[in-house]
């Protein structure tokens, strides 16, 4: 009798956890899926100008993209040595720079459609949902994309990282990023000032 009760548990706890993990992929599949539409919707939205554009899809950004996490990681061992002065600097600035980026591409983009392929968790907290990126120009070739989603309790999925062709955009900017502070003998400084001419560059 004991051991049919254990053995009950240890299959209730299976099916706990399979549904568990089942909810976090679709989960995250809703996220990225929700955030590619939503982007789209901006993009090929006649009404909207360039700057009516970009606002709408920082939006997008702080809504589907945990910017506050992407933030510290971006900046690397450094941001624990910045200033809180300088923590929220850089946070406000890189939100504009990234916003900037997608503004500058919005001919390429509007034509890029997202094709889902594989979705995969990555431990109880994270999960990558996997696709392509088509540009349906046929101007560029498909492009392997994958979303990694953050999937922690109590909070709602958050896109963390992309990944094209096994490049990841976060580790990335986070290279770029420590190079600068390096160069200027660990100034944080030189990172917001970096910053900020991008800004300046593109307005």
């Amino acid at each position: 009798m004991l051991v049919r009760t254990i053995f009950a548990m240890a299959l209730s706890l299976v099916f706990i956890s399979t549904a568990a993990k089942a909810d976090r992929i679709a989960a995250s599949e809703a996220v990225v899926t929700a955030m590619v539409e939503s982007a789209q919707a901006i993009l090929q939205d006649a009404d909207l100008d360039a700057d009516g554009k970009r606002i709408a899809l920082k939006e997008v950004l702080n809504s589907y993209f945990d910017v506050a996490g992407i933030t510290r990681a971006t900046a690397g061992q450094y941001w624990r040595k910045a200033t809180p002065e300088q923590q929220d600097q850089y946070g406000l600035l890189f939100t504009e720079v990234l916003t900037n980026m997608a503004t500058g591409q919005l001919d390429w983009l509007v034509d890029l459609e997202f094709v889902p392929t594989k979705t995969t968790e990555k431990g109880p907290k994270m999960v990558l949902v996997g696709g392509r990126i088509v540009d349906r120009s046929g101007a560029e070739p498909d492009a392997i994309v994958n979303w990694r989603v953050a999937t922690r309790e109590g909070q709602k999925p958050a896109i963390i990282d992309i990944e094209v062709e096994n490049i990841s955009l976060l580790i990335t900017q986070r290279q770029e990023n420590q190079a600068i502070i390096r160069k200027n003998g660990g100034d944080f400084n030189a990172l917001i000032a970096s910053l900020e001419a991008q800004i300046e560059s593109f307005q």
